[in-house]
């Protein structure tokens, strides 16, 4: 909940103090995730966010693709976050 708070804050005081109104604000948390719920975990709010993401990183860059687990997680968590949006 610090986290949402947080960026709330943040996106509040930006737009309403400093009157900056020409930013994008993503929501990006790091990958893979096993649900919806665990990706929204951290979600601020749709008022605060404009574009959904996430990072994930590959751990074996030169693992072959067809056999590799990493690649595999990395559609999974795509199918998920693109479900959300």
């Amino acid at each position: 909940q610090s986290y949402k708070n947080l960026f709330a804050y943040t996106v509040d005081y930006l737009r309403n103090t400093k009157n900056i109104h020409n930013f994008l604000y993503v929501y990006s948390p790091n990958g893979p995730f096993e649900n919806d719920k665990e990706y929204l975990s951290r979600y601020p709010g749709d008022e605060y966010i404009d574009i959904l993401a996430f990072d994930m990183y590959h751990d074996d860059p030169l693992a072959e693709a067809s056999k590799d687990p990493w690649m595999e997680s990395l559609k999974e968590t795509i199918n998920l976050v693109q479900g959300i949006a």
